[in-house]
């Protein structure tokens, strides 16, 4: 017989993980960073001309 090896362990701390807005939030995050390197570069670009 296996055992459950992921047992809840009653020490009064509750860790509620929610994946989805995990990878949704680090997803929006590198859109944002990729944004603004893209539209610092493209200003640069513009101003140059």
């Amino acid at each position: 017989m296996r055992r459950n090896t992921c047992e809840e362990k009653t020490n009064g701390l509750k860790i509620d993980l929610n994946i989805t807005k995990m990878v949704r939030y680090v997803c929006t995050a590198g859109v944002l960073i990729v944004a603004i390197i893209f539209g610092t570069k493209t200003y640069e670009k513009m101003l140059d001309q």
